[in-house]
């Protein structure tokens, strides 16, 4: 155990903040200085992981397993000692570490086939899926016909990296299944845009943006993937889509806190996705965001994250938060002009209040509305979330109809007695 003491009062010195301030201090982390210090403590059923770094002049101390001042803190906090406790546990202690850059697996190769004969054939199933659903009408729902179509798809679409198709595959069954003609057409329309770009009867780079979208990045196109380097996200929200298989396709939605752009991170069933919770501060290391239309895709490769989120980073996040409603109708027509349906427009909005009346209604300063739709009971939430708190912004997929705007709720932030408060809906 010597040993480990040693190397705990190593480590401590490493964090303490030396003269000169956090300027300084952030040079000197540069050089090598610690940013945490992580004590593994083993005992009972399962072992527990205390995280220690300093925030602002201040030690932080977070552990696994989720309990404020637990016992396993206590007994990390007392390792760093220069003398040992007489009650303390140190043989629970087996690991003292600084914790290194997270780096997830390299995502594999799809098996979608990049050559222009592979497009055709992907294209030629579309085709054929598209003959099916306008032959069986979107009264007929998913007639035999329209499952064989499907049944096809699947076996040229099997790779992880077609989150998008197979979002859009889920997006069309639930249209199909609801008779919802309006949302066919949408379904239809962005089918007929994927198929000329894969047959190259769009401009490159439309087509390249298209095929993007559903398929993945550079492994479709010849456009590179954009290399994201020491950026910091804050990750709003998740969600699970329906897709072509049973399993779906998990969305994340995280947030560039210096530019404001959205990125979208998807995790089919058969793909690893980044660590952590929600929300989450995730600190790039790298990253690659694939092409195509916003929000882009973003690919976590080398990466650390905290659940602790300090209340500037929230303050940034509700710097973008578009606080009236009235350009969004003009937005969402000229997503959908540039996408043609082949991703959700997905808008932060600072919404003055939130009415029930016979539909659920946000409403911003100058009284323009907005519906809420989406999961049942997500908009009586988002209500009693706002009237318990200072709204600062809601994140949400918007969609039109007839020029009535709506949004599917996702999360929400606000002010409770000063401090931020998220809601994950």
């Amino acid at each position: 155990m010597t040993a480990l003491r040693r190397a705990a009062r190593a480590l401590r010195a490493s964090l303490e903040p030396r003269p000169g301030g956090a300027a300084q201090d952030a040079a000197q982390a540069g050089r090598g200085r610690a940013a945490a210090i992580s004590v593994l403590i083993e005992g009972g059923q399962q072992a527990e992981l205390v995280s220690m770094r300093m925030r602002e002049g201040a030690l932080v101390v977070v552990c696994t397993c989720g309990a404020r001042g637990c016992v396993h803190a206590e007994e990390a906090l007392a390792l760093f000692e220069d003398d040992a406790r007489p009650d303390s546990h140190e043989e629970r202690i087996t690991h003292v570490f600084e914790p290194a850059m997270r780096v997830s697996e390299p995502i594999p190769m799809p098996a979608i086939k990049v050559t222009p004969e592979g497009r055709n054939r992907l294209s030629d199933v579309l085709a054929d899926l598209l003959l099916a659903v306008t032959r069986s009408g979107v009264s007929g729902g998913i007639s035999a016909g329209v499952t064989e179509a499907l049944e096809r798809l699947a076996e040229h679409a099997s790779t992880a990296s077609a989150t998008g198709l197979r979002i859009w595959v889920g997006s069309l069954k639930a249209a199909l299944e609801a008779r919802d003609t309006e949302g066919v057409v949408r379904a239809l329309a962005a089918c007929s845009a994927i198929i000329d770009a894969l047959r190259k009867l769009e401009p490159p780079a439309i087509a390249d943006a298209h095929v993007s979208s559903w398929l993945g990045g550079a492994q479709t196109s010849n456009v590179a993937n954009e290399r994201a380097t020491e950026r910091t996200y804050l990750e709003l929200a998740r969600e699970h889509r329906p897709g072509l298989a049973r399993a779906g396709v998990e969305q994340r939605y995280l947030i560039d806190l210096e530019t404001g752009e959205l990125f979208r991170e998807d995790r089919a069933a058969s793909e690893t996705a980044s660590l952590g919770p929600c929300p989450r501060l995730v600190s790039i290391g790298l990253a690659h965001i694939e092409p195509g239309h916003p929000p882009r895709r973003i690919r976590l490769l080398q990466y650390t994250t905290t659940p602790l989120i300090e209340a500037s980073a929230w303050q940034s996040v509700a710097r973008f938060a578009q606080p009236t409603f009235e350009s969004l109708l003009a937005r969402h027509k000229q997503h959908m002009s540039a996408a043609a349906g082949l991703t959700d427009m997905i808008a932060l909005v600072k919404p003055a209040s939130v009415h029930m009346a016979d539909r659920a209604h946000l409403v911003d300063g100058a009284g323009k509305a907005l519906l809420l739709t989406g999961a049942e009971g997500a908009a009586g939430k988002l209500e009693g979330f706002m009237h318990a708190t200072d709204a600062q912004w809601v994140l949400g997929r918007v969609h039109a109809q007839a020029d009535v705007l709506s949004i599917v709720p996702l999360a929400a932030c606000g002010l409770r007695h000063g401090k931020p408060a998220h809601l994950q809906l």
